[in-house]
Order: structure tokens, then C-alpha cells, then sequence
């Protein structure tokens, strides 16, 4: 709603700016009036202007939380701040000298201070407890925000055991979390793709699933910023079948990664074969009955 508003009203605002300042310089008898209300014109269009950036709290400073933080920063749409336990150590340092305009404040405080919260924190989700200690993590500034979870139940890399319990980390988030709106996404596809998301020569889906109201809005930008093609699947409760799907296509992008990377590969990566392999993958996602998608996909790759 503030979009649609204030930037036809800061856009005429600046022009009552620029012609009352050019009668003022003219000598016009108002010239006092014109100047006072060029200033007030300036600075309402100032306050505009900072009123549509989205305050983005990154908690975790890893490769995932790096990675689309990257690509938010260089968006003049957004402000980045890295959420960590210790702002100051050498790994936060590092990550905001390779950010221009980048911040990092102690976990709550960022929390207290974006608008959405991109949750990449190496936490299991398995049941209320977990999610208690979660919230207790966060602090109190979670109240009505916006969550994106990029987290999975899963053990640790190359394993990737889904630890299932019935529900999913997603469902049990909202659920602990209920006056915040929690999305699931950026957490079925590796750090590598979403660093260069571009890689493959074609646009990636992201599948998220989340509440259908204006918050969906929001975060469909986000990830538009990030370099994907957003595609919506459904309420949170679709958050199951993106977390049981994150063992398949997270190998997968880590070999894609690695073929990438040899130079001796890239003549098999032709673009009939990525394409193939990209179809593959969104259709196995968009169609969470389909999880042969995923067998196939992984096939295709195995015989490059």
C-alpha cells in the first residue's frame, strides 16, 4: 500500500521542489513562501525515499545468508543487516568488507530492526522445543515480521537424512511463531546456485510456500531480487515437500557446481541438457506428487 502512494506523492513533491525553487531565484514576491515550501517538499520526498526501503535481517553470516544477502545489497530497494552472535569477529568483518553498505548487529537487535527476516541459522526445526529455543534466540522482535525460513531437519552434508516427525520445520516455526508470517524458501537448492544464480544460462525457479496475503507480495520480490523466478506452491503446510526435497536437488547443484567449474566439463553442459535438467528440477517441485521429477533429474546428471 505504500508503494502506490508515496511515490506519485514524493514525485510531485520534487516538482513543486524544483519550480518553487526557480520562481523563488526569478524574484517573485513569494520568493519566501516558495522557499519554505521547498524545503517541506524536500524533505517529505527524503522521508519518501527512505520509507521504501525494505530492512532486510540476515541471521547467520554463512554461505547461504551470504549469498542472497549479496544480491539484496546491491539493490537500492533494500538495506542488509547481518544478524551473529558476535558482530565483531573476523568471518562478520570479512563478510561486510565484501558487502558495500552491508551492517551486522547482535541476532536480536537485527531482528528488532528489519521489516523481513531471512532465517539461515544451521538449526533442526524437529519439534516445539527446538522452535522454543529458536524464538528464545531471536528475541521478541519477531512479532508480526515477516520469516523466511531457509533452514531444513536434515543432518549435516553429504548425508542429508530428513528428520521427520510428522510435520515440518516450517509448519512447527508458524506454529510456535503465530503473530509472524513464516515462509518457507531458499533452502532445497545449494549455496552455489544461489551465489550465481545465473549459472546455468536459464532462470531458476524458487519454489516457496508461505500465507496467500500481502505478504506473499513481498517476499515474491525478494526472491525476484535474488535471481529467481519465484513460483508460489501453497500454504506453509507445502513446506514439507520442499524440505523432503532438498536431498536431491542439493546434490544436484553442488555436481552442477563442480561441472561448472571444470573447464574440461563445459562442453557437456550444452544448453539442451541444462534446460532438461532445469525443467526436470522446477517440475519436480511445482508438482510436490511427482517425486520421480527428481529421480530423473538426478539420472540426467549422473550420465554427463
Amino acid at each position: 500500500l505504500i508503494v502506490p502512494v508515496v511515490t506519485p506523492a514524493a514525485t510531485t513533491l520534487t516538482w513543486f521542489f524544483r519550480n518553487g525553487a526557480l520562481r523563488a531565484h526569478s524574484g517573485s514576491l513569494h520568493k519566501y513562501g516558495y522557499l519554505a515550501a521547498a524545503y517541506v517538499c524536500l524533505c517529505v520526498a527524503e522521508c519518501c525515499s527512505f520509507t521504501l526501503t525494505m530492512k532486510i535481517a540476515v541471521i547467520g553470516g554463512g554461505p547461504v545468508g551470504a549469498s542472497i544477502g549479496s544480491h539484496l545489497a546491491r539493490n537500492v530497494q533494500y538495506s542488509v543487516c547481518y544478524g551473529s552472535r558476535d558482530p565483531s569477529s573476523s568471518k562478520i568483518q570479512q563478510l561486510l568488507a565484501s558487502q558495500p553498505g552491508t551492517t551486522a548487529k547482535p541476532t536480536q537487535d537485527a531482528v528488532q530492526w528489519g521489516d523481513i527476516l531471512l532465517l539461515t541459522v544451521p538449526v533442526r526445526l524437529i519439534d516445539a522445543e527446538s522452535v522454543k529455543e529458536l524464538a528464545s534466540f531471536l528475541g521478541p522482535g519477531t512479532a508480526t515480521k515477516i520469516i523466511i525460513d531457509a533452514t531444513n531437519p536434515t543432518t549435516a552434508y553429504p548425508k542429508l537424512e530428513v528428520l521427520w516427525n510428522g510435520t515440518s520445520a516450517g509448519e512447527l516455526l508458524q506454529a510456535g511463531l503465530a503473530d509472524s508470517y513464516v515462509f518457507k524458501a531458499f533452502n532445497y537448492i545449494g549455496w552455489e546456485m544461489m551465489a550465481k544464480p545465473d549459472a546455468l544460462g536459464v532462470l531458476v525457479n524458487m519454489m516457496f510456500a508461505g500465507p496467500d496475503g500481502p505478504e506473499k507480495g513481498k517476499v515474491t520480490d525478494l526472491i525476484k531480487d535474488a535471481g529467481f523466478d519465484p513460483v508460489y506452491i501453497g500454504p506453509i503446510l507445502y513446506s514439507r515437500h520442499l524440505e523432503v526435497c532438498t536431498v536431491d536437488t542439493v546434490i544436484m547443484t553442488k555436481h552442477i557446481a563442480h561441472l561448472l567449474s571444470c573447464k574440461q566439463h563445459h562442453s557437456l553442459l550444452t544448453q539442451h541438457t541444462i534446460h532438461k535438467i532445469c525443467i526436470q528440477l522446477q517440475f519436480g517441485c511445482c508438482n510436490p506428487h511427482s517425486p520421480t521429477a527428481f529421480v530423473a533429474s538426478s539420472m540426467t546428471l549422473s550420465r554427463l
